[in-house]
């Protein structure tokens, strides 16, 4: 059987990384015009879009292109995919931004092309948690695609087709594309990633993306014409591969007919060698757990209120992957500090004051009012919550813990710690992804003295490198089932 190579246009673009939001505007307005007069030009050539931002902001700035771009989605040329607003980092925002995400996405597409995609296609984001499968099933996607995991440095990761299963057993078509999501398509490059495929599934198909990418630059027609005229050369027999344009929905509807031999792969897509990702600018990442808690508490309280779309627009655009990660430039995250303070103000006039519980299981607040603590009780979707003064001891609800020479043990209940210490992983100065990678080598252990002991209270210091020191404090209260660990890093190393 003759092998068939599947071509589209993709340009990648970041909405921020070493440049900011404004900058990208003017890309995605070059790039798509770019992209529109190739496909224009090229009968034959179609493309692929994964970000509804993008062409919102086109439909804005530049009417006249939005209405060729419709055009070319009527002759299904241009193809707009994942129904995401923007490309998200997966690891750190919740199942609901996700489904927020998708929802915002989904709906410009179905407003202004009257469709909504089967395919989610995220070329870029650092990993994807199990979550992810299930609710693709329950949003009706078929298809999942990436790029990214042929960033694993060291555990690469072992399909490239293959049954994605989450949480619930629930299952996705999955490609983890053999190339990357841009590129150029010369013989060697075409063959290689054809080759992959076939030799690691005995599947005679691959998708090959063309263009170039991060900081968009769509594709030039020396790339269209090489898939065209099939360019050949002496060293790859490009003869026995048939080439073509298509649509990611024409690929998958050709892996269906393998479906039944793919593996089947449970559980997280991890990238180790992105872990960096989890713990740069930290600030950012507080800001989103605390956003994402107090949005869904003001829907509770108010309802889907039209105010709400715009804080949650604002969420959503810095849940992007590169920004939340903390890759960005100095810029990025100035301005976000900016825009922060509004979001807060315009919040917190809506959540207004008060213990609120929005989830459907019963919950239990740690709180600290004039250096008494309390628990608050709060049943399944209520407000106001019963409040109980916490009593300090070794002996929590369901748990003991005894304090000697600097370690923590415990008696009864699950482990929760056997020594106190804590595990430095830092950037070395060689390192020229430091905001990404975590490498062999560079983790320690820090060990912290005793500064304090009382009846369920510890507090514990050590140092880190010549400069920075941490802080660890440990609570333990009688009428708590669970023990409050804070700490503090004050981080002065460069």
């Amino acid at each position: 059987m003759r092998g068939k190579v599947i071509f589209t246009i993709h340009s990648h673009i970041d909405v921020e990384w070493l440049w900011d939001w404004g900058e990208t505007q003017e890309v995605v307005l070059e790039t798509y015009r770019n992209m529109v007069e190739i496909l224009e030009r090229y009968e034959k050539a179609t493309c692929v879009s994964t970000s509804s931002i993008f062409l919102e902001w086109i439909k804005k700035k530049d009417p006249e292109l939005f209405k060729r771009i419709k055009r070319l989605v009527e002759e299904e040329r241009f193809e707009p995919v994942s129904g995401l607003y923007l490309e998200p980092d997966c690891n750190l925002p919740s199942e609901i931004s996700f489904l927020k995400n998708i929802e915002t996405g989904r709906k410009f597409l179905r407003d202004n092309f009257g469709k909504i995609p089967d395919i989610m296609f995220i070329p870029d984001s650092f990993g994807f948690p199990p979550f992810i499968p299930y609710v693709l099933r329950e949003e009706g996607y078929r298809y999942f695609m990436t790029s990214k995991l042929n960033y694993e440095a060291r555990c690469r990761f072992p399909y490239y087709y293959f049954i994605w299963e989450g949480l619930r057993g629930a299952r996705v078509l999955a490609c983890q594309t053999p190339g990357m999501y841009m590129g150029y398509p010369s013989p060697g490059g075409v063959y290689s990633a054809y080759w992959k495929v076939k030799r690691k599934h005995e599947i005679p198909l691959c998708i090959f993306f063309i263009g170039e990418g991060d900081h968009g630059g769509a594709v030039t027609p020396s790339m269209v014409e090489e898939v065209l005229n099939k360019r050949k050369d002496r060293w790859h027999p490009v003869d026995e591969l048939d080439y073509s344009f298509g649509t990611l929905s024409s690929f998958f509807a050709e892996l269906e007919k393998y479906k039944d031999k793919l593996p089947v792969y449970s559980g997280e897509l991890y990238i180790k060698t992105h872990r960096g990702t989890f713990t740069t600018e930290a600030k950012i990442k507080r800001f989103l757990y605390r956003a994402e808690r107090t949005l869904k508490e003001i829907e509770f309280l108010r309802g889907n209120i039209p105010e709400l779309e715009d804080l949650w627009r604002f969420l959503l655009f810095y849940e992007f992957h590169d920004t939340l990660s903390g890759t960005c430039i100095r810029d990025v995250y100035e301005r976000f500090d900016e825009g922060v303070k509004e979001f807060w103000k315009r919040a917190e006039d809506l959540r207004g004051e008060g213990w609120v519980n929005p989830d459907e299981r019963e919950k239990i607040y740690f709180v600290e009012e004039n250096k008494n603590f309390y628990r608050v009780d709060m049943p399944p979707r209520s407000r106001g919550g019963r409040k109980e003064k916490l009593i300090s001891s070794w002996k929590g609800e369901g748990f003991e813990v005894d304090v000697k020479d600097g370690f923590l043990k415990l008696i009864s209940g699950e482990v929760l710690v056997e020594e106190v210490f804590l595990k430095l992983v830092h950037e070395m100065e060689d390192d020229e992804e430091s905001a990404w990678n975590i490498l062999r080598g560079k983790e320690e252990k820090v060990r912290c003295e005793v500064e304090e002991v009382r009846e369920g209270y510890v507090r514990l210091s050590g140092k880190i490198g010549e400069k920075s020191r941490v802080k660890m404090e440990l609570r333990v209260f009688s009428n708590l089932p669970f023990a409050v660990l804070d700490v503090e890093v004050d981080w002065r190393e460069h």
